[in-house]
This record gives C-alpha cells, structure tokens and sequence, in this order.
C-alpha cells in the first residue's frame, strides 16, 4: 500500500481478488475461478475503517484473463 505504518492485515491484502458483495477472496486458475481461504468483514472493507487509505479497483475477467 505504500504507507508508511500500514495495517498489517491490510498490506497482506495487497495483489490479491475479493469479492465485493461477499469479500471473500477470489482465486483465478486455469480451471475458472475459485474462492479462496480469506473473507473480509463488512466493517474492514478499503477505505471503511477510521484513517483508512486502502482503495479497490475494479477487474474484468476474459477466458480466465485477469483485465485491471
């Protein structure tokens, strides 16, 4: 993320997918898409916790191509 004291949890989230709706991770393979391990709380989403810097991007996924 860049900062210079980041959430831990939250630099650990960095390059990774996640649902918006769900939050919970998405993994892309050869295979499709899976869910992954990790699932982010409501209150814990980018940009929501006080003094929060984090940002989402959106991606489009083409035939297992990940566009961001």
């Amino acid at each position: 993320s860049g900062k210079l004291h980041p959430r831990s949890w939250h630099k650990a989230r960095d390059g990774k997918y996640y649902d918006r709706d769900t939050g919970r991770e998405v993994v892309f393979t050869n295979a499709g898409q899976q869910w992954g391990e990790d699932k982010i709380a409501d209150d814990d989403m980018p940009g929501v916790p006080p003094f929060c810097a984090c940002a989402t991007a959106g991606v489009l996924v083409i035939d297992g191509v990940v566009f961001s």
